[in-house]
């Protein structure tokens, strides 16, 4: 499960790229030059996204891309971690739960679940396995 959506790019005068997702109310960014725009573009959807599933709201439904957009995906590493969070939801799962399904503190079991915050894959397996999922992973071409 990759997690994308569309985004707006737009330069300025100053040299840099201001960043919009029209599907994601509030989430913007900016960057100087388009490699820049795009790595803070992908750290703050994936911070807002993060906050739509710990206030348990559904994620906003992606509109299908024009021309005009870039689609800006998330690393595998983050929307692993937005499906764990998903999963966990559709569960009733909290924190505390997957921390004692773990066996760890759940100050641990946050930062396993945190975007942005890196966590090995075994990991993310064992997290999945305690919630009765599995992690798959598909490679395809760039």
């Amino acid at each position: 499960m990759n997690i994308s959506y569309p985004a707006t790019f737009v330069d300025d005068e100053d040299g840099f790229i201001f960043v919009q997702f029209p599907d994601v109310p509030g989430c913007a960014t900016n960057g100087e030059g388009h490699a820049e725009a795009y790595e803070m573009a992908q750290d703050a959807l994936g911070i807002m996204l993060d906050s739509y599933i710990w206030d348990h709201a559904a994620l906003p439904p992606r509109s299908k891309a024009t021309r005009d957009h870039v689609i800006v995906e998330l690393s595998a590493l983050d929307s692993s971690k937005l499906a764990l969070c998903l999963e966990m939801a559709k569960a009733k799962l909290t924190k505390t739960e997957l921390a004692a399904r773990l066996g760890v503190d759940e100050k641990e079991a946050r930062r396993i679940l945190a975007v942005g915050h890196n966590t090995k894959l075994d990991t993310l397996e064992a997290a999945f396995k305690a919630i009765g999922r599995k992690i798959t992973i598909q490679v395809e071409a760039a």
